[in-house]
């Protein structure tokens, strides 16, 4: 196996002794471009220009690689390498790789992991409150998760965001990191019908507000059918957690 990107992420993994230890799996060598990098050991294995990429592969019959470089090199390297002869792809960049059908690509989303971690985490302190404060039961819980360059893209196109979010939504997130606020206030839109179904499907978007408070902790508002729908639930109040990443939102609602 080799590392292209021997930067924290690579040369954590070429630290990881169960590869050989464990599960038989040897690191041969990493390979990265920066000229700092090239040249040092790490566990013992060198760092190589990714100019010898290719010779390496062949030489070497190397067959499975891993990835730990940014996004927008990603697609391009795994393509070359895919023709060298490598077959599988441990992919760390984040970005869904799209290759040949005999290659095999897991893709390693840490951005997803830590995500589910925080809803995991939060839900269990959740159920503690819960029975410690002896509440009635939960009506409904609802998660999701949305990748902001969709909501960058949307607001390029200036395309049905009326029909997604408020004018106040709108009017809010100009004042903020528009982009990111507004992927917020999108997931948490989403996971409604999972959260309330199947009452909730069939709700528009816009009839589901989502403001913040003074120290900018979501809060939701509902509207027509939605408002309707969460009376006849008996739904008083709705929680509402946003956390984000550079890449990501995820929401949890209960």
């Amino acid at each position: 196996m080799i590392i292209v990107g021997a930067g924290n992420l690579g040369q954590a993994l070429a630290n990881y002794q169960s590869f050989n230890e464990d599960y038989g799996y040897k690191v041969m060598a990493l390979f990265d471009v920066n000229p700092k990098l090239i040249g040092i050991s790490v566990r013992g294995v060198k760092v190589l220009d990714t100019d010898e990429l290719e010779n390496f592969i062949k030489t070497h019959g190397i067959k499975i690689a891993a990835l730990t470089i940014p996004k927008d090199q990603a697609p391009a390297i795994a393509k070359k390498m895919a023709e060298w002869g490598i077959k599988g792809f441990w992919n760390f960049a984040p970005i869904d790789l799209h290759l040949p059908d005999n290659v095999t690509v897991e893709n390693v989303h840490l951005a997803e992991s830590l995500m589910t971690l925080t809803y995991n985490v939060h839900n269990r302190e959740e159920k503690n409150r819960e029975r410690i404060a002896g509440k009635k039961m939960i009506a409904g819980i609802g998660t999701d998760l949305v990748e902001i360059y969709r909501i960058e893209e949307m607001i390029l196109r200036g395309r049905h965001l009326s029909r997604i979010f408020t004018t106040t939504e709108l009017a809010y997130a100009k004042r903020q990191n528009n982009a990111t606020t507004l992927a917020g206030n999108f997931v948490v839109k989403k996971p409604f019908p999972k959260y309330l179904e199947p009452a909730f499907f069939g709700v528009e978007p816009y009839e589901i507000e989502v403001l913040r408070n003074e120290s900018g902790a979501p809060y939701v508002k509902l509207y027509g059918k939605a408002k309707e729908i969460a009376k006849d639930k008996q739904v008083s109040r709705i929680h509402v957690s946003i956390t984000n990443t550079r890449e990501f939102c995820t929401s949890f609602l209960r």
